[in-house]
């Protein structure tokens, strides 16, 4: 009995740690090429890289969409297309690094005010063209 007892106790306390709850939103993936999240104080910060779109979304726990923002959308006649888009942030910073397919700028977009305003960081001309970039945060820096 005291071993069915004790298999009991740590059924119930266990098991709800497994459990992971999961929120549906109104965004919409089906065409998404790639998406990243970042989390912080304000919100899940979500960008999704369709064709040749990147937009940006922040939610609340509840999933409800707080602001949508076009980053960056390049007419497809241009032949170009957006490779590896990645969002990271900090407290209050938040940035999106991404290339245009056929140059070598990187490009950064960043908000200082958790994702209501975005503006363009000066342009980042590496010397070798990345198939992939990956964008992070460290003591308040970009890496």
């Amino acid at each position: 009995m005291k071993t069915f007892c004790l298999i009991l106790l740590l059924t119930i306390t266990i098991y709800p740690q497994w459990q992971t709850d999961h929120i549906e939103t109104d965004i919409n993936v089906a065409n998404a090429i790639s998406y990243d999240i970042f989390t912080n104080r304000y919100g899940s910060h979500i960008i999704v890289h369709n064709a040749y779109s990147l937009y940006y979304y922040k939610i609340d726990t509840e999933g409800d969409i707080i602001t949508s923002y076009t980053l960056e959308d390049i007419p497809p006649r241009q032949g170009t297309d957006l490779i590896t888009p990645s969002i990271c942030g900090n407290e209050n910073n938040i940035y999106v690094v991404y290339r245009i397919a056929g140059t070598n700028n990187i490009r950064i977009k960043y908000s200082t005010d958790g994702g209501d305003t975005w503006n363009l960081h000066p342009a980042v001309n590496p010397a070798v063209v990345a198939n992939s970039i990956e964008s992070v945060v460290s003591e308040n820096n970009l890496l």
